[in-house]
């Protein structure tokens, strides 16, 4: 099988982290009813956040500058989960 990232970073797309908190929020919701939009907004949100530093890159000139720094910790995660 042939490698399709061969020489290049694999990333994880804004689809991709979505994803991964659709799978959180359907298998951790005590509650089988509809889910609203608003859930799935914050979801999409809360699970694209850690992306968040691209912007501080995009300003520094090089978007990639500060990618998988503060925002991509241990520490960031439980402070964004204890907030939400």
């Amino acid at each position: 099988m042939k490698n399709c990232n061969k020489g290049r970073d694999s990333i994880s797309t804004s689809v991709g982290h979505a994803l991964a908190g659709a799978s959180i929020l359907l298998t951790s919701s005590k509650r089988r009813k509809k889910l609203g939009i608003l859930q799935w907004v914050v979801v999409f949100l809360l699970a694209n956040l850690p992306d968040v530093d691209f912007l501080f890159g995009y300003v520094a000139g090089n978007p990639s500058r500060y990618h998988h720094l503060w925002t991509h910790s241990l520490t960031f995660a439980i402070g964004i989960g204890v907030l939400f």
